[in-house]
Order: C-alpha cells, then structure tokens, then sequence
C-alpha cells in the first residue's frame, strides 16, 4: 500500500510538473503573439518609407548609368 501511495505522489508531481510547464508554454506563445503584432505595426510604418527610398535609388542608379554611358561614348 505505501508503494501505491508513493507511486501516486509521484504521478501527481509529474502531472504537476507537466501542467505547469503547459502553462508556461502557453503563456510564452501568448508573449509571442503580442511581439508579432507589434513587430507588425513597426513593419506598417516603416515598408512605405522603405519603398520610397528604393525608388528613389533605383532612379539615382539609373541615372548615374547613364551619365556614365554618355561618357564613355
């Protein structure tokens, strides 16, 4: 009968230890879902500068190669 007993409290104790880390994971991906979503609005604010920028290097670049064309002509 103390073995049973034993063999109970250490199943609890499993089961514990389980459940807690569940909880802890759980918690961990709630934490991540709200990174995300403020990683995404940093993204919302920082992609059209970003564009803009891009677009104007593009024409810069196109520009400066073909300064640099009429050159060696």
């Amino acid at each position: 009968e103390q073995r049973f007993e034993d063999l109970k409290k250490e199943f609890d104790n499993l089961n514990k230890g389980v459940l807690g880390k569940i909880g802890e994971y759980d918690k961990n991906l709630g934490n991540l879902g709200v990174e995300i979503k403020a990683m995404e609005r940093v993204f919302q604010k920082i992609i059209p500068t970003m564009t803009e920028n891009v677009h104007a290097l593009q024409k810069l670049t196109e520009r400066l190669e073909g300064t640099a064309n009429k050159e060696k002509k």
